[in-house]
């Protein structure tokens, strides 16, 4: 049954760089920071828009969605996130600053920084990011990023309620410094990304909020963007560490292909491997199993608790039996 499942739902495969090639001296390149020190940097093979065409040439291949992020303090410079570990920070040091005065571990203008800090995903086609294909997420009202997409976002519904944002308004994200000690935790590196809102998503499930939980942890203040934009802010990030003339081919995290029929998918993928017009050594090239995870895990959620409810009535009905016969055999001996 599990094996029928897989076939029906094994629609598609990812490609990923080898984890261990980030590690290996060879790929690493010494880089001058601004302030005089070097640090090490990747140079190696990257999974770019050269190798997402190459692929994409094998038929039977119908649609792919590149995923790329960016965890380096991307702020919502006009938008109030849903409140977390880093707004009720900033409450308590104006409710209490006595208890802050002797504070050097973090700064104001950090806290204040990371309580409008995200998580920021860019997709070539949202409708076919991972969170949105499980059912984690799902588009409330708008459309979903394409890849002819630039300078656009998708917010969750929640964010939208707390900021009175419509289809159509105008957002501005920047990328920012997030030293610790060094007191420019909201220095803004490079431009600001003015973004359309395109669309929003409704988070399905319970997601815990409050004092124990950071702003960039929430799903409610997650965004989609597109790929360009992400590509934007991390560049602003790398130059403000390397220097100006830094400067990296966009590359991607992930990228997950769709084929037309999934029993062809083992065959597809085993034809990728075997490519030679591209460096299938540098890359991970699997069947994507993510719907199938998320569909059996519940199958079998459902099935746990079916086993559970019967072997509940199994024993009650055992209990009561012998209630049952323990009275009758009382009765007998009193006859």
């Amino acid at each position: 049954m599990t094996h029928e499942i897989q076939q029906t739902l094994g629609t598609s495969f990812v490609v990923r760089m080898h984890v261990s090639l980030t590690h290996h001296p060879a790929n690493l390149e010494d880089v001058t920071e601004p302030d005089g020190t070097t640090r090490k940097v990747y140079t190696g093979p990257h999974l770019d828009d050269n190798t997402i065409e190459k692929i994409m040439q094998i038929d039977g291949i119908s649609a792919y969605n590149a995923d790329n992020y960016l965890e380096a303090y991307p702020h919502m410079d006009n938008l109030q996130l849903v409140p977390g570990m880093w707004n009720l920070d900033l409450q308590d040091r104006e409710a209490h600053p006595e208890d802050y005065a002797d504070d050097e571990r973090i700064t104001e203008e950090y806290a204040t920084m990371r309580s409008r800090a995200t998580m920021l995903y860019g997709n070539s086609d949202t409708s076919l990011a991972a969170k949105f294909r499980t059912g984690a997420f799902e588009l409330a009202e708008g459309r979903h990023i394409r890849p002819e997409d630039r300078h656009v976002v998708l917010l969750s519904d929640k964010l939208a309620e707390l900021n009175n944002l419509q289809i159509g308004d105008m957002i501005s994200m920047t990328a920012r410094d997030g030293g610790v000690f060094t007191g420019k935790a909201l220095s803004v590196l490079g431009e600001a990304q003015q973004l359309t809102i395109v669309g929003f998503f409704h988070v399905n499930g319970y997601q815990p909020t409050g004092r124990y939980v950071s702003e960039d942890d929430m799903t409610y203040n997650w965004a989609f963007t597109d790929l360009d934009t992400v590509k934007t802010l991390r560049s602003a990030n790398e130059q403000a560490q390397y220097g100006a003339n830094y400067d990296q081919e966009p590359q991607y995290q992930n990228v997950t292909f769709f084929v037309d029929n999934p029993k062809q998918l083992d065959g597809i993928v085993d034809q990728v491997k075997r490519m030679d017009t591209i460096d299938v050594g540098s890359y991970q090239i699997a069947a994507d199993d993510t719907m199938y995870k998320s569909t059996v895990d519940a199958l079998q959620r459902i099935r746990n608790l079916i086993v559970g409810v019967v072997g509940i009535i199994v024993i009650g009905c055992t209990i009561i039996l012998f209630v049952v016969f323990t009275m009758w055999v009382g009765s007998r001996k009193k006859r």
